[in-house]
């Protein structure tokens, strides 16, 4: 009887040590913007900066290009500068949330990937 109640616990604690660990809800401070605002915002920028790395010059004066796509991304987001450091500040000194984004940024790139395969 003793080792069938050992056999049950060390099951039991076998079972709940390989157990897949579940994402809990990230408590988001509500000046920060949500995982998924950052996601998007975040994708803009690499596109942006893929962008940038094949037209790095402006035609006309020789200016480099990349902070006009910097502009132009936090303004299609709504979002200054100084707010935007904040956050991503926010999600620096919280690895599991940005960890989240960035998986999150993945999903976004890869899905918008698709869609652009689809149209070709």
């Amino acid at each position: 009887m003793l080792q069938r109640k050992l056999i049950v616990i060390i099951s039991c604690l076998l079972f709940c040590a390989c157990s897949s660990k579940e994402k809990h809800d990230l408590d988001i401070p509500d000046d920060i913007v949500s995982v998924d605002t950052m996601a998007v915002i975040m994708a803009d920028i690499q596109l942006a900066e893929a962008e940038a790395s094949v037209f790095p010059y402006s035609d006309t004066a020789g200016v480099v290009n990349l902070p006009a796509y910097y502009r132009y991304v936090l303004n299609k987001h709504k979002i200054d500068t100084a707010t935007f450091g904040k956050n991503f500040r926010y999600y620096q000194e919280h690895p599991d949330a940005m960890d989240e984004v960035y998986t999150r940024v993945m999903e976004e790139l890869s899905k918008r990937q698709a869609d652009f395969n689809k149209k070709d």
